[in-house]
C-alpha cells in the first residue's frame, strides 16, 4: 500500500495540484452510469422508486460522488457545509416522516447541528465588531460546519444508514454497494483524478521543479527547488499575471534545509504542459536561447550609474578585469569594460549570502572600425550582465594608411584604432614605467608617420633610435660633443658669474646666435632633403640647461620654419624621449632659475601654437610628476600602461576620471589605457599590445590576435 502511495505520488507530481473540471466532471459521469448499473442490478430499475432504495442511490451514493468531485475538491467552507446538510434533510425527511428510527433520527440531528452551526458562521461573520464570546462561538462553528459538513462524512453517514435500512440486500449486493462507496472514499487520498489525468490528457504538465518564493523586479525570480531537482536546463514559470515565461538558471544556494535557486525570467513562452501559478516547471520545448550563446554573468545591482556598472556575479572564475561585459538593449550590446571589484554580503531570510560586486566601465556600442560609441543611459536593476565572447568585431579589415591598429581588447578580436593624423596634429602623451612598452608604441607611431609622409624629428637622450630605426636611413642632427660641450661651459659661467654675469651672458647671446645659424640650416636641410628621419642626440648630457638650451633651439628653428614656409610646409612630428629631460617640470627638477624657466615655457608655447603650423608633439615620459604640465595638457591623446607615482595618477584622474585612471597600477606590460582625440573610441579603453613579432610582420591589419 505505501508503495503504491509513492507510485500516485509521483505520477500526481506531473499534474497541477489541482486536476481540471473536465477530469472531474468526467469522473463525476462515470459515477453516475456506474450508479446507474448497480441500481439495475440490485432493484431492478435504473432509478429506484421506493423511499429506502431512493435513499441509497439517489441521495447517498450521487451525492457523495458529485459532493466530492464537484464541490470540495479543494476544501469544505461554511457554505458547502450548510448546502450538504439541507440536502441530507431533503433527502432523509422522507423516511424520516413514515417511520422515525433512531439511525434516521441520530442523522438528523447530525445535519441540524451542522445547519445551525454553518448558519450562526454566517451572522456573525457578517458583523465588523465581535466580542470575545462571539468570536469564539464563531472559530467552533466554523470548525463544525467546515468539519462535520465534508460531503464525504455527511453524505457517507447517510449512504450507511440506507444500506443498512435494506432488508432485502443480500451479502453480496451490500459488498458492491460498500466497493463502490470505499472507492469514492479513497479517490482524493489516493490522488486518483489526478492519476486519471497524467494517463489520459494530452496536456500532460511536468513535474513540478520548484515554489516561487519571490521576485525581484523587473526579471529575477528565487524558486525553492523541490527534491533532487538539478537548476539547470529549460525551465519556465507560471506568474501571477497569468503569463507563462521561460527561466534561465543561474545559481543556487542552500537556505536552511532548503536549496534556493536563483534564475532570469525571460520572454513569454506557451508550452505544450499544464501550470498552475507559482509553480516552475521543466520543460522540453524549444524556448528562446539567449543570442551568440553568450552566458550569463552577473545581474545589475545598485549604485550603478551611466558610466560605471555595478553587477553581482555568481561565478567569478570566468572574469578578469579589463575583459569585456555586456547587457542587452532590444538587439543592440552596450559594452563594458571591467575594471575592479569587492566582496559583499546580504541576509537572505535566515542565512547570510556572500557574493562578489564587479565594477565595469562603459564603452559603449560598438560599430566597427568607427570604434565605441557612448550610450546614454544605464541597465535597470536586474539586468542580465553577458560576458562577452571572443569574436565580436568578426572578420578583420584592412586599415587605411592614416590608421593604426594599436592593439586588442583583453579576451576579444575587437581592434582599437587609432588615427595618426590625429594623435600627431593634436599632440599625444605616451606614460609609463621602464619596461611597460612606451618606446615600442613610440617606434610604431613613428613607422606610421613616416608611411604617412611626415617628417619625424626625435630628440633622443638615450640613443636608442638610431639602431632602431636605422631601416629609415636618419639625419644625423645632433651638435657635435665639441659644441656641446662649449654650450655646457658657457651656461655654466653665466651660473658661477659675478654681478648678474652680464659679461658672461653677452659671450653666451654670441655663442647660442652662432649655434642657431648652424641649426637653422640642418633644419632646412633635413625638412627639404629626402630623408624622412631625423634625430638629435646629446650623449652624456641630461636634465641639465644644455640639454634643454639645444632642445629649445631646434623646436625653435623646427617652428620658425614652419611658419615662413606656408606653401611648401611639410607636417612634422617632434618626439621627446625622456621628456623630463627637456620639458621638465622646473619647480621638482631643480630648475628654479628665470632662464631654466622661461626656456621652458618657450618649448611649451610652441606646444601651444605648434599645431597651426604642422607641428605635432609626440612626448614619451616615465612620471608625470617631472614633465611640465603645460606641455602634457596640451596633448590631448593619452597612452597611460603602468605608472604607480600618486603625483601622475591625480594628473591623470583629471583625464580619465578617477573610476578609470584606478586601473593604471594594476595594468600588464603592452597593457595601456588609451583615451583621447587620436583614439576611435569615446571612452577610455585599456588596451593589450601586439607582440613586437606580430607587429613587425603585420603592417595594415586590423585584426591582432589576442
Amino acid at each position: 500500500m505505501v508503495k503504491l502511495r509513492h507510485l500516485l505520488d509521483r505520477l500526481a507530481d506531473r499534474v497541477p495540484r489541482y486536476p481540471s473540471i473536465l477530469t472531474r466532471i468526467t469522473l463525476l459521469l462515470l459515477g453516475v452510469v456506474v450508479i446507474i448499473v448497480i441500481s439495475q442490478h440490485i432493484t431492478g430499475k435504473p432509478i429506484p422508486s421506493g423511499s429506502h432504495e431512493s435513499l441509497v442511490f439517489q441521495s447517498g451514493l450521487l451525492l457523495v460522488v458529485f459532493g466530492s468531485l464537484i464541490f470540495e475538491d479543494k476544501f469544505t467552507r461554511p457554505s458547502d457545509g450548510v448546502v450538504n446538510a439541507l440536502l441530507v434533510l431533503i433527502s432523509i425527511i422522507p423516511t424520516f416522516s413514515k417511520e422515525a428510527t433512531l439511525g434516521s433520527s441520530l442523522i438528523v440531528a447530525y445535519a441540524a447541528l451542522v445547519l445551525i452551526a454553518g448558519l450562526v458562521t454566517f451572522v456573525l461573520s457578517s458583523r465588523e465588531t465581535l466580542s470575545t464570546w462571539a468570536i469564539r462561538l464563531s472559530d467552533r462553528s466554523k470548525k463544525i460546519a467546515t468539519g462535520l459538513g465534508q460531503s464525504n462524512l455527511i453524505f457517507s453517514a447517510v449512504f450507511v444508514y440506507g444500506v443498512l435500512s435494506l432488508n432485502d440486500l443480500s451479502l453480496d449486493q451490500s459488498m458492491i454497494l460498500m466497493c463502490f462507496w470505499g472507492f469514492i472514499i479513497v479517490l482524493w487520498p489516493l490522488k486518483i483524478p489526478h492519476l486519471i489525468e497524467a494517463i489520459f490528457t494530452t496536456t500532460l504538465s511536468p513535474r513540478v521543479e520548484g515554489t516561487i518564493i519571490r521576485m525581484e523586479d523587473p526579471n529575477i525570480i528565487r524558486v525553492k527547488l523541490a527534491r533532487q531537482t538539478a537548476w539547470s536546463g529549460e525551465l519556465c514559470a507560471s506568474l501571477g499575471d497569468g503569463k507563462v515565461r521561460s527561466v534561465l538558471p543561474l545559481f543556487t544556494q542552500l537556505q536552511g534545509e532548503n536549496v534556493v535557486g536563483t534564475g532570469l525570467i525571460g520572454e513569454v513562452v506557451k508550452p505544450s504542459i499544464r501550470t498552475s501559478v507559482g509553480n516552475v516547471y521543466r520543460t522540453n520545448s524549444n524556448l528562446q536561447k539567449q543570442e551568440d550563446a553568450d552566458k550569463p554573468i552577473g545581474i545589475v545591482c545598485e549604485g550603478s550609474r551611466i558610466a560605471t556598472v555595478r553587477f553581482e556575479t555568481w561565478n567569478s572564475d570566468l572574469l578578469r578585469e579589463g575583459m569585456l561585459v555586456y547587457f542587452l538593449l532590444g538587439k543592440d550590446k552596450i559594452y563594458y569594460q571591467v575594471a575592479d571589484a569587492l566582496t559583499k554580503q546580504e541576509a537572505f531570510e535566515s542565512n547570510r549570502h556572500g557574493f562578489q560586486v564587479v565594477e565595469a566601465d562603459q564603452l559603449g556600442t560598438f560599430h566597427g572600425r568607427e570604434g565605441f560609441k557612448k550610450y546614454y543611459w544605464l541597465p535597470e536593476a536586474n539586468t542580465p550582465i553577458f560576458v562577452a565572447n571572443n569574436k565580436i568585431q568578426g572578420d578583420k579589415f584592412c586599415l587605411d594608411t592614416h590608421e593604426l591598429a594599436l592593439g586588442t581588447i583583453p579576451g576579444t578580436d575587437v581592434t582599437v584604432v587609432s588615427n595618426i593624423n590625429d594623435l600627431i596634429s593634436h599632440h599625444s602623451a605616451i606614460l609609463g614605467v621602464t619596461g611597460s612598452g612606451k618606446t615600442e608604441l613610440a617606434f610604431r607611431i613613428i613607422d606610421s608617420a613616416i608611411e604617412n609622409n611626415v617628417k619625424v624629428f626625435c630628440v633622443d637622450i638615450t640613443d636608442q633610435y638610431r639602431d632602431r630605426l636605422s631601416l629609415y636611413n636618419p639625419t644625423e642632427l645632433s651638435i657635435d660633443t665639441q659644441l656641446a660641450d662649449e654650450l655646457g661651459e658657457k651656461l655654466h659661467e653665466v651660473e658661477t658669474g659675478e654681478y648678474g654675469a652680464g659679461k658672461e651672458k653677452k659671450v653666451l647671446q654670441q655663442f647660442t646666435d652662432r649655434l642657431r645659424k648652424d641649426i637653422d640650416c640642418r633644419v632646412s636641410c633635413f625638412v627639404n632633403g629626402p630623408d624622412s628621419l631625423g634625430i638629435f642626440t646629446l650623449r652624456s648630457i641630461s636634465n641639465t640647461k644644455a640639454t634643454i638650451q639645444a632642445t629649445e633651439i631646434y623646436l625653435t628653428s623646427l617652428f620658425k620654419y614652419n611658419k615662413n614656409n606656408t606653401e611648401d610646409r611639410r607636417r612634422i612630428l617632434v618626439v621627446l624621449e625622456e621628456a623630463h629631460t627637456v620639458i621638465p617640470e622646473t619647480n621638482t627638477m631643480g630648475l628654479g632659475d628665470y632662464d631654466s624657466r622661461g626656456m621652458v615655457a618657450k618649448i611649451a608655447q610652441i606646444a601651444l601654437q605648434g599645431r597651426k603650423y604642422d607641428i605635432g608633439l609626440l612626448v614619451i615620459a616615465q612620471r608625470t610628476a617631472t614633465v611640465s604640465k603645460t606641455v602634457l595638457t596640451q596633448c590631448n591623446t593619452m597612452i597611460s600602461f603602468s605608472s604607480f607615482d600618486k603625483t601622475g595618477l591625480e594628473f591623470l584622474s583629471n583625464i580619465y576620471g578617477s573610476a578609470h585612471t584606478s586601473k593604471v597600477s594594476n595594468l600588464l606590460p603592452f597593457h595601456a589605457l588609451v583615451f583621447g582625440k587620436g583614439i576611435k573610441s569615446e571612452r577610455p579603453v585599456v588596451v593589450k599590445m601586439p607582440p613586437l613579432e606580430e607587429r613587425e610582420n603585420e603592417p595594415n591589419a586590423a585584426g591582432v590576435a589576442d
